[in-house]
């Protein structure tokens, strides 16, 4: 059997598109809706520790969509507040406030994208 360049080009070619689309299928995040970030977040503690490096954990309320925040950053006691506008997590710290999409890494890990790009630290929900 014989084998042109074009026989060997098609499989190869054939090849290379399937595994470029699993690549990027695997590296394409699909973000929480409001209500998958309602049923995962309230009632629950989130431990994580800052860009920086510092150790935190909230305790965030029951709500509907929107509820308090205890916990602590560090050893500074932090109390703050959470909502959900649209598809977004979003807290309140009184001198400051952020919205995130959340993506869910496995039943008890959170990924936080802030303007689009992953934050360091997962969110280990307890």
């Amino acid at each position: 059997m014989t084998y042109s360049p074009k026989s060997f080009l098609l499989p190869a070619l054939l090849f290379a598109s399937v595994n470029v689309a699993s690549v990027s299928a695997a590296h394409s995040q699909e973000f929480m809706s409001q209500e998958e970030l309602l049923a995962a977040i309230p009632g629950h503690t989130i431990r994580a520790k800052s860009n920086d490096g510092t150790s935190w954990y909230q305790v965030y309320s029951t709500g509907k969509k929107k509820g308090t925040i205890e916990g602590m950053f560090g050893d500074q006691p932090i109390k703050s507040k959470w909502s959900v506008k649209g598809d977004k997590w979003c807290e309140d710290w009184g001198d400051g406030k952020a919205c995130w999409d959340v993506e869910r890494v496995d039943a008890n890990s959170l990924r936080i994208y802030e303007n689009g790009k992953p934050r360091k630290n997962l969110w280990k929900l307890e």
